[in-house]
């Protein structure tokens, strides 16, 4: 009696749960982006700030976002994934921490500033992670 073997080894399996980590961090750095824009009211308020200067802490996090998207990518190519992934995952949440303790609006702005850095990463991120993880299937032209 002979044994049937695996054709997909273990390192070729698809990773379905890697792609919806993955989504999960865009659509938490996507959720960034648009959340500040309800609390604009009280961050003028609670920094003692004008509304101009607070609407700085969506621009903050926009400006970095699409500037950096194509340099994210580059130096994604440069590092290799894991590495960029935990580097965006540590450097968006610590400067999403400081964006919440900040006492001034240039700190806060400054802040987001490196989360959008961050948040761009994260972005590049989503459709390598999700290539890398998941095979082709058979209806697939990539697949034949």
């Amino acid at each position: 009696m002979t044994r049937t073997v695996d054709p997909a080894p273990a390192e070729v399996a698809d990773r379905w749960s890697l792609v919806a980590v993955a989504g999960m961090l865009s659509f938490v750095a996507m959720l960034d982006m648009n959340i500040v824009n309800i609390a604009l009211v009280d961050i003028a308020r609670d920094l003692g700030t004008s509304a101009g200067t607070a609407q700085w802490a969506v621009l903050g996090y926009q400006l970095p976002l699409v500037a950096l998207l194509l340099p994210a990518g580059r130096w994604l190519d440069q590092v290799g994934i894991r590495p960029a992934l935990l580097t965006a995952i540590g450097g968006f949440a610590l400067a999403g921490a400081a964006a919440a303790t900040v006492p001034w609006a240039s700190c806060l702005i400054a802040a987001r500033l490196v989360q959008g850095a961050f948040g761009a990463v994260l972005f590049v991120l989503m459709p390598v992670l999700a290539i890398r993880s998941v095979r082709p299937g058979p209806g697939c032209a990539a697949g034949r």
